[in-house]
């Protein structure tokens, strides 16, 4: 009987030692709290992820308006200095100028249609818009761009161009007349060799690229409308529509 008694007795203190040794493993050891809050401080900061390296050549001669709100949206900390110091006297610095305008509003682009981008200084993703002026374009110099380009086709053979029997700019606007008897046909016959549905896409070509001339004489433009003779509609398209369908880009 004795000997039973002192097997239970050592069975008893056996668990009681397992049971203090896992409480043990268990319990928040002093300063535990304190070395992952200081781990937690000394953890490196989250990098910046870096944004591409900005092709200048694409953004020279641009409007420095349309240029930093683009910038901007694609995630570049901008800043826009005007290069001659008399326009900073005068306006204060270029993006106070720049950050309260809309790009979608013509008024607000017209505002300010003379300060164009000529150069571009990168550190990461943040850019520096060198601002200068330059004399905006005027509606006359509209008119001979597009006159010039459909010269240009006509000239070349192109059928439909040699149809056009009037450019005016007013407003904004650039209308296109088309006569096809001036070229021995009629309206269907006409439209049957015209490879576009909306004869503004042919016509828009002078401003739907990012090239020297759409830079300077698409400020002006808001739309481009082209009309046959009798006044019918021949199509319709703005600015922002024919920029996109030529470079791919949102104006």
């Amino acid at each position: 009987m004795v000997g039973k008694v002192a097997v239970i007795v050592v069975v008893i203190l056996l668990l009681g030692g397992l049971r203090n040794c896992a409480m043990s493993n268990t319990t928040t050891q002093p300063g535990d709290s304190n070395n992952q809050e200081t781990a937690t401080e000394n953890a490196a900061p989250a990098q910046e992820s870096p944004l591409p390296q900005v092709t200048v050549s694409e953004y020279k001669g641009q409007e420095g308006l349309i240029a930093y709100k683009e910038l901007e949206a694609k995630g570049y900390t901008v800043d826009a200095e005007f290069e001659d110091e008399t326009l900073t006297s005068a306006n204060g610095s270029a993006s106070d100028v720049f950050d309260p305008l809309d790009p979608q509003s013509q008024d607000d682009r017209l505002s300010v249609d003379s300060f164009v981008v000529s150069d571009i200084i990168q550190n990461g993703n943040t850019l520096k818009l060198i601002i200068s002026s330059q004399t905006p374009a005027t509606d006359d110099e509209v008119v001979a761009a597009f006159r010039d380009y459909l010269n240009e086709r006509a000239s070349s053979g192109v059928v439909i161009a040699k149809a056009v029997s009037d450019i005016t700019f007013s407003d904004g606007v650039v209308r296109v007349t088309f006569d096809p008897a001036l070229v021995g046909i009629d309206r269907d016959t006409f439209s049957s060799i015209s490879p576009f549905q909306n004869l503004a896409e042919f016509v828009g070509t002078p401003i739907a690229f990012d090239d020297d001339l759409g830079k300077r004489i698409r400020p002006l433009v808001g739309s481009v409308e082209t009309v046959f003779v009798d006044g019918t509609s021949a199509g319709t398209l703005t600015a922002q529509e024919i920029y996109k369908m030529g470079t791919g880009k949102d104006l």
